[in-house]
């Protein structure tokens, strides 16, 4: 339906602009449902007649004999609403606000090119309003449908090249690699090994970017689950690193990592948290000049939250950009400095991944000066904290609170005792004590089991090497199941 004027006016007979007041009320009194008349002049309306004002006009008690044998041109509206065809419903509402209030009361003149067609009153504006909004409707919800049913098609249709196109390209990808070693022998001539290679890479770069419009295709879905487990964060941030260091190494560019004293245990997806990263990481490399310098950053903030920030010197970009940087497919345009062009997935991907953890990501950069994009995620995803107990942050086992050190069934003595045939120093706990120290943490503690329990193994592993993390592996692994049962 158009939301043109013309269904909402009512062709009612034009007055003359001459015609006695006493007619204009014979007029009114014979068409009770009449509200407004418009006056015009050679097809050209001067005025309008609102069918209260004049009857009150009248009404007066010097009214009828003052008026009955004038012409109309002294009770009209000198100065109506004239309004075209062809203006669009929104815009005849926002001229009766700015311009005409009383039109509402009055009524309004239609023309179409200047020449009187008929006249607007409040209730055909109301019906004309409630069929307009009545079309709107159906024809959203018409959209809905084909944007639901397009949808379908389209995750069907990445089904589908999911199959058709990873299963040849991970072939491709094997037997390349397979030439690229050289398992079944010489290759015969050095180019055909270097060819091997560039197949290689060019293979795990196309099937990254097509994992990404997958993963983007399911999030947009509803599709995607998160695994949550306990992971220590510096380990998801190593793996992390390893796997862009090398690009970053081709354009000389000085990555550095910040962390605090003591490192944070998440419960979170560590793959996807690995690809947020990593997606982070790459965006800030592609866009780093040679020479530049790229810092991760942990910090945790004042409630409580963890920030994760990333800040390049690269190119940058307006402020303006950056909505279109965050939407699917968003690209703010080509460089010099860029190494390669990407899909346009990695920071929206990473921005979707990080909300499923229930936290936020910012994004603030000036063109020309870098950008830093700022990653949030919420306490409840913390395991360890260090406004909890800050002592056991620090591996000091003698900070532990004394209920919760009384709660545990088995001391924690009893646990550093207990060392396997590896000796030396490496900690070797059975498994019997391990359920024995999780259970008793379970039964007294609750939801909050779990940060006593890794708090206690963390202390118990600082021992001077890195052997004592696998009581805390232990615990973590024992409790986190405990917890999901």
């Amino acid at each position: 339906m158009s939301g043109h004027l013309k269904n909402l006016t009512l062709p009612l007979p034009p007055m003359s602009p001459d015609l006695r007041c006493v007619e204009v009320y014979d007029r009114f009194i014979d068409d009770p449902d009449t509200l407004s008349y418009a006056v015009v002049d050679r097809d050209r309306p001067i005025g309008i007649v609102n069918r209260h004002e004049f009857l009150v006009a009248l009404s007066h008690l010097f009214g009828r004999s003052l008026y009955d044998k004038k012409s109309i041109r002294s009770l009209m509206d000198k100065a109506p609403l004239i309004v075209d065809v062809n203006e669009e419903l929104t815009d005849l509402n926002n001229r009766i606000v700015s311009e005409k209030p009383g039109a509402l009361l009055k009524g309004f003149i239609v023309t179409e090119n200047g020449r009187y067609i008929g006249v607007g009153t409040p209730f055909s504006l109301l019906q004309f309003t409630i069929e307009h909004m009545k079309s709107r409707a159906a024809e959203l919800q018409k959209a809905w449908r084909a944007a639901e049913q397009a949808h379908r098609t389209k995750s069907q249709f990445l089904a589908n090249m999911s199959h058709e196109l990873r299963t040849p390209l991970n072939a491709i990808i094997g037997f390349s690699e397979v030439i690229r070693k050289e398992v079944f022998g010489p290759a015969g001539n050095d180019r055909y090994v270097a060819y091997a290679r560039d197949i290689h890479e060019s293979g795990g770069h196309l099937l990254a970017l097509i994992n990404e419009v997958l993963d983007m295709a399911k999030i947009e879905a509803g599709r995607i689950e998160l695994t949550d487990r306990i992971v220590r964060l510096d380990t998801v941030i190593d793996a992390a690193m390893r796997m862009i260091k090398t690009e970053a190494a081709k354009k000389f560019i000085d990555l550095s990592v910040v962390l605090p004293a003591v490192i944070p245990s998440l419960m979170v997806d560590d793959v996807k948290l690995r690809q947020i990263l990593v997606n982070l990481l790459a965006n800030a490399v592609r866009f780093t000049p040679p020479g530049g310098r790229i810092s991760l950053r942990i910090a945790e903030i004042a409630d409580g939250d963890l920030q994760i920030r990333i800040a390049d010197s690269g190119v940058g970009m307006a402020p303006e950009q950056i909505a279109t940087a965050l939407e699917p497919f968003g690209q703010v345009g080509r460089h010099s400095s860029t190494t390669s062009e990407g899909t346009g997935l990695g920071l929206p991907l990473a921005k979707s991944l990080v909300e499923l953890h229930g936290g936020d990501l910012k994004v603030e950069s000036q063109l020309g000066l870098g950008t830093t994009v700022t990653m949030r995620l919420p306490s409840s995803r913390l395991v360890l904290s260090a406004r909890e107990n800050p002592g056991e942050w620090a591996g000091d086992p003698a900070a532990s609170p004394a209920s919760a050190t009384a709660a545990w069934p088995l001391p924690p003595a009893a646990i550093a005792s207990r060392q396997g045939p590896g000796g030396g120093g490496r900690w070797c706990v059975p498994r019997e004590d391990i359920e024995l120290f999780a259970r008793g943490l379970l039964g007294r503690h609750g939801d909050t089991a779990h940060s006593f329990a890794l708090n206690r193994a963390m202390a118990l592993g600082r021992s001077g090497d890195t052997d004592g993390q696998a009581v805390w592996r232990d615990v973590a692994d024992v409790v986190s199941a405990r917890l999901r049962a």
